[in-house]
């Protein structure tokens, strides 16, 4: 790594950073840019009210982000490891959350519609997009998913209505797709009225109940069709606009300093600047998403003034075809939109079909996944009333297809005028059509829709290099300006107004800027609500004030001692300083500074064990110790001392011998039998090799060759395997080299062979204890 710097190190503490957050906060503030100069970081969350006045003092910035969810840790999963967000009085199991106050942690606030069910998820496998609120969120997009392996009949989710309501119609969806169980018959519960429906494979079912007045609806599954293991799902209750709503509360962390303080720490508060940045909660598998859009409630302790950056996803692809035409200065007199563009470029968007270039072309989305179709694609010009004589379409090949024989052609296409169709024509291949509108048609929306294609199955689209419907795009001015600014998301209901910060969008997602300069924030509670059409991956509020203190100097620094629990490094420099071992927080690390405790360590850079100081001109000297070492070296000391105890015992071992005699009447194994051997050695064979691998074949062959060519017996295979453990410590004390006081997987897998020695070892060392059973006839046991 290019200038990476020492585990153990000295940092300037001026300029440092105080996070609401845990390390899932890392990513967000690099995006931010607030790790740019590499200052430190603590979390505002580990420090007393003293600490937290201290830290102020010198603190670059305040960062409030969404992290420190409340959550439970997915023990079985390798990616996507967080279970879905809890509220603060639900207990946690298996956590990475940091603390147990919920004040320093995201939470979650359900509003709205109420809803709870009596499972969700997978039998084995943790689905934090499956919670049940997905089924009452409005957005069909998502689903409460339950009942895998047959366990979906009398499940049921409960919706509390926010008030006592007349009940007409409910409408139900299930998820659809291929899978191979389905929901079948649902029983619906409200007030004193039952209602059993069978839900259809797509669409809606439709329960009445007759104007009951109610003020909850519950659901029950009663039965399923198909067969097979996949879990069922609903994924859209329709009851009379009632909708859940699930939000994520951010850490109130810094409010709660805020009002520890007094009014000089509140001024130096105010004056430090306050960054908020939240991030929607994704998935990895693009269908998996915990958040499908970004709901949080912000306490901001003072006003700020900020400058609002976004990533931004416009889920319409019509939506993005117009803002992107926007942002090339097209005039909204003309608007071209249509069914999508090939790998949603750009630069084959509809409107450069009719920009009167012929080096630029509409290039449709293939209708199917499995294969190239052009069938059901759509091209669209919106224009004031005018009349349409005719429509020239000029279709030339593919990109790349040099002799046209791999192009995805469009045979039979549709004119429709206003939403009517008008006429009908078969379009050339690599040329241009005229198609004459019969009769005197005027409208404002001529749209072309394919109705069949031919060519290569899997080859390249045609492109549309001009469509002609006596209007093209041109450049806006005046009253047919465009604007590309759009209402993304919205703060307490009103508006916050963003335009991309590049030439053109993304459906995988864009950097967007406020088109204002200014966001003012009043202090308090504050509710930021999604939009419709778009959704926010990330959200910046960066203070516009400018940074307080700026960035101190790195302190002069030399390590004198560096070993695994014994550090020493000495410090030249004035003002505050960060010594950071460089290792995860551990509260039995003790440091002095010239002999004057520090006190308990910190957590620095959001993992270090580590401590703040005042370092002065002169040198001072960090000696850092891992206090539990004294105990195990004393530990270590006994153990020697057993070891040599028992050397010495084993240089007497003759004596002992001739001493010791065997009691007359002593039980002893019997021999076996020749057959009861081979099987006893094939055995140790067989398991030694299961369980240690190759090594241990080779010690158990080793072995079972040794014990009939000499007729070793057991006690010499005893010292002989223990011989082979003991070398396997050693060797690897002497391989690892540098890395010699470090225990972590690349260091085990990068020094094998001491393992391969231990365990011939274990396998040489068994055998010796099972010696006796290998007895011949006449052979001393």
């Amino acid at each position: 790594m290019r200038n990476a710097r020492p585990t153990l190190r000295a940092e300037p503490a001026r300029g440092s950073l105080l996070v609401a957050g845990d390390g899932w906060a890392v990513p967000q503030l690099s995006a931010a840019g607030d790790l740019g100069t590499s200052p430190s970081f603590e979390y505002a969350a580990g420090l007393s009210a003293a600490q937290f006045s201290q830290r102020l003092s010198t603190a670059g910035r305040l960062v409030l982000t969404d992290t420190n969810a409340r959550r439970d840790t997915l023990t079985n999963r390798l990616t996507d490891g967080q279970g879905a967000l809890v509220s603060a009085d639900e207990p946690l199991g298996v956590t990475r959350t940091l603390g147990t106050d919920t004040g320093d942690q995201t939470v979650l606030v359900r509003s709205g519609a109420l809803v709870t069910a009596s499972s969700y998820g997978g039998a084995f496998i943790g689905m934090p997009y499956a919670v049940p609120e997905n089924a009452v969120d409005g957005n069909p997009e998502t689903a409460w998913l339950f009942g895998d392996f047959g366990h979906a009949d009398g499940q049921w989710l409960q919706i509390a209505l926010p008030h006592e309501q007349d009940l007409r119609t409910i409408r139900i969806a299930q998820v659809t797709g291929d899978a191979g169980v389905r929901i079948d018959k649902v029983t619906v519960q409200a007030g004193g009225v039952k209602r059993t429906v069978s839900l259809p494979d797509s669409g809606y079912g439709t329960v009445d109940l007759g104007g009951v007045r109610a003020t909850s609806v519950r659901v029950t599954i009663d039965s399923t069709r198909g067969s097979g293991y996949n879990v069922v799902g609903i994924r859209d209750i329709q009851v009379d606009g009632a909708v859940a709503v699930r939000a994520a509360r951010t850490p109130l962390t810094f409010n709660t300093a805020y009002a520890a303080l007094d009014s000089a720490g509140r001024q130096e508060f105010d004056a430090t600047p306050l960054d908020v940045l939240l991030t929607r909660v994704r998935g990895s598998a693009g269908n998996d998403d915990p958040e499908t859009s970004l709901q949080r409630i912000v306490t901001l302790p003072d006003d700020r003034d900020f400058a609002a950056t976004a990533t931004v996803r416009v889920t319409s692809a019509q939506q993005r075809q117009r803002l992107d035409d926007d942002l090339a200065g097209y005039a909204t007199d003309v608007r071209v939109t249509g069914s999508g563009a090939a790998f949603d470029q750009a630069a084959s968007r509809p409107s450069q079909a009719a920009d009167g270039s012929s080096g630029t072309a509409w290039v449709p989305a293939s209708t199917a996944s499995a294969a190239t179709s052009l069938v059901g694609a759509w091209w669209q010009i919106d224009t004031a009333r005018r009349p349409i004589r005719s429509v020239t379409v000029d279709q030339q090949r593919g990109s790349g297809d040099d002799t046209g024989v791999s192009t995805r052609w469009a045979d039979r296409v549709a004119v429709l005028v206003d939403g009517k169709q008008v006429t009908t024509a078969t379009l050339e291949h690599d040329g241009s059509t005229t198609i004459p509108v019969p009769g005197d048609v005027q409208g404002s929306s001529v749209r072309i829709r394919i109705l069949s294609d031919s060519g290569a199955p899997r080859g390249p689209a045609a492109r549309f290099v001009r469509i002609d419907t006596g209007a093209k795009v041109h450049t806006g001015s005046g009253a047919t300006t465009p604007n590309p600014c759009r209402t993304v998301t919205t703060i307490d209901g009103e508006p916050l107004i963003l335009r991309p910060a590049t030439s053109a969008v993304s459906a995988s997602g864009s950097t967007w800027r406020a088109c204002k300069a200014s966001t003012p924030v009043s202090a308090g509670q504050h509710t930021i609500a999604p939009v419709a059409g778009y959704v926010i991956d990330a959200l910046q509020l960066r203070d516009r004030q400018g940074a307080r203190t700026t960035p101190g100097q790195t302190p002069g620094q030399q390590i004198t001692r560096n070993d695994a629990t014994h550090k020493t490094i000495v410090v030249r420099g004035e003002g505050p300083v960060n010594v950071l071992i460089g290792q995860s927080y551990d509260s039995r690390w003790k440091a002095t500074a010239d002999g004057e405790d520090l006190g308990a360590p910190q957590v620095i850079d959001g993992y270090s064990t580590g401590w703040r100081l005042t370092a002065s001109a002169r040198e001072t000297v960090i000696d850092i110790r891992y206090a539990p070492q004294s105990s195990a070296n004393i530990a270590l000391g006994g153990s020697g001392a057993f070891l040599l105890a028992a050397l010495v015992l084993a240089a007497r071992r003759s004596r002992l011998r001739a001493v010791s005699t065997v009691p007359e009447g002593t039980w002893r194994a019997p021999a076996v039998s020749p057959r009861t051997r081979w099987a006893l050695e094939g055995a140790l064979v067989v398991v030694s090799a299961f369980f240690v691998g190759i090594p241990g074949l080779l010690a158990a062959l080793g072995t079972v060759a040794a014990v009939r060519i000499w007729r070793l017996p057991g006690r010499v295979l005893q010292w002989v395997g223990a011989g082979a453990i003991v070398a396997s410590m050693i060797v690897y004390l002497i391989v690892l080299g540098d890395a010699r006081g470090t225990q972590n997987a690349t260091a085990v897998a990068a020094h094998l062979w001491p393992h391969y020695l231990a365990g011939a070892g274990l396998v040489v060392a068994l055998a010796g204890t099972l010696r006796t059973l290998w007895r011949d006839n006449g052979e001393d046991d």
